[in-house]
């Protein structure tokens, strides 16, 4: 197993494949002693997992890592053809040897080896710093994702930012009776709109679902990943219990329009280092089987309808579509900071087409992967 050594002399790199996962106390002893188990066993269901797929990189030595980054398989499909895609994240390194190019490095050897293998190697949801060194590293980065939201009560951000109780009470209570008639007005022109749609939630452990015969999956957007039934299902398990899958389905015939994925979540500790103690409800991914453009609108609806009738407090989105976007910006989203970073870097052997640096091209809904299977 090829191991290469720091120019700083400070410990040394290896990578470890799938098929090593059970013998990690062996082939990788410092793993096995400084990262958890849930880590590795996730991916033992991946539908898109093979023995030499490289899932775990780690500058180390005998005692302690010191940098680490991980990886999981997923698959791009470009006009019909299928190519081995890689995410990445988390990349770690131990507060205490910061700032001696350990990221870099440990971004840098990960690379060869994912391209060695023919592998697209991608990430999001990343940090400047973490930007900065994929860019560094000659990553492509077609922009960021749009992130919206939609607030049914300025609480959290009046905690943070105005110090005064009783002027925190009064504007959360104006923007709160604001939103209400905002909230109730958007419900009556959706229904005005008859849909004719209704949701059936999946029972994703009941296995006689991978029987059921959904039709396929129409795409807006030139480039997409795997977003099987399996797979989306395998993202869900490995989430948190408040995610679930649901079917909108055409109230006539009963098929499928398009599937979503909903997760509600409380969040405890601040975001951003400011907002905190709130219900968040993200639509985490979709997608449609049918080319009805009519289609996005009724999802959206029938999104909004969840979150007003729901206890979350806030409602997000991260979608690269422009129709999506464009619809929810009427609906009163906000779209909010710079949006979620998306890079990738192709192998030499590699050529996905010309138009892989437009964002449109894409269709990035928390990257139908890391967003909700790893986060």
């Amino acid at each position: 197993m090829p191991i290469s050594k720091g120019k700083n002399n400070l410990g040394e790199f290896n990578h470890v494949t799938f098929k090593q996962i059970k013998q990690l106390k062996e082939l990788h002893p410092v793993v096995y002693k400084s990262i958890p188990d849930e880590k590795f066993r996730r991916l033992l269901t991946c539908p898109d997992i093979n023995e030499d797929f490289p899932c775990f990189f780690y500058v180390a030595d005998e005692r302690r890592i010191y940098s680490h980054l991980s990886a999981f398989p997923d698959k791009l499909s470009v006009d019909g053809k299928i190519y081995p895609w890689a995410w990445t994240g988390d990349l770690v390194t131990d507060p205490v040897y910061r700032g001696r190019g350990l990221a870099k490095r440990v971004v840098e050897e990960t690379i060869k080896v994912l391209h060695g293998q023919d592998l697209i190697a991608a990430g999001g949801f990343a940090t400047e710093v973490t930007i900065h060194i994929y860019k560094k590293l000659g990553f492509e980065l077609p922009g960021h994702v749009s992130r919206h939201l939609l607030l049914k009560t300025a609480r959290p951000v009046l905690e943070y930012h105005v110090k005064s109780k009783p002027i925190r009470f009064m504007a959360n209570f104006l923007y709160r009776a604001l939103i209400l008639f905002w909230g109730h007005f958007i419900l009556i022109l959706t229904k005005l709109k008859k849909n004719k749609v209704f949701l059936d939630q999946v029972n994703i452990h009941d296995d006689t679902i991978f029987n059921n015969d959904l039709p396929r999956l129409c795409y807006r957007a030139k480039y997409h990943f795997n977003d099987s039934l399996s797979k989306i299902i395998w993202k869900i398990k490995w989430g948190k219990p408040e995610t679930s899958l649901y079917l909108l389905k055409d109230e006539a015939t009963k098929k499928p329009l398009c599937y979503f994925v909903i997760r509600k979540k409380e969040i405890k500790e601040a975001i951003l280092g400011k907002y905190r103690n709130f219900y968040l409800m993200t639509l985490m991914d979709f997608g449609f089987f049918t080319e009805d453009a009519k289609v996005y609108k009724k999802l959206i609806n029938k999104v909004f309808s969840m979150f007003w009738k729901s206890e979350a407090d806030v409602l997000e989105l991260v979608s690269s579509s422009k129709m999506i976007n464009g619809y929810v910006k009427r609906l009163g989203m906000i779209e909010v900071g710079k949006g979620v970073p998306f890079m990738f870097t192709l192998p030499p052997r590699c050529h996905i087409g010309h138009d892989c640096g437009d964002l449109n091209n894409w269709h990035l809904t928390h990257y139908t992967g890391e967003g909700f299977s790893v986060r």
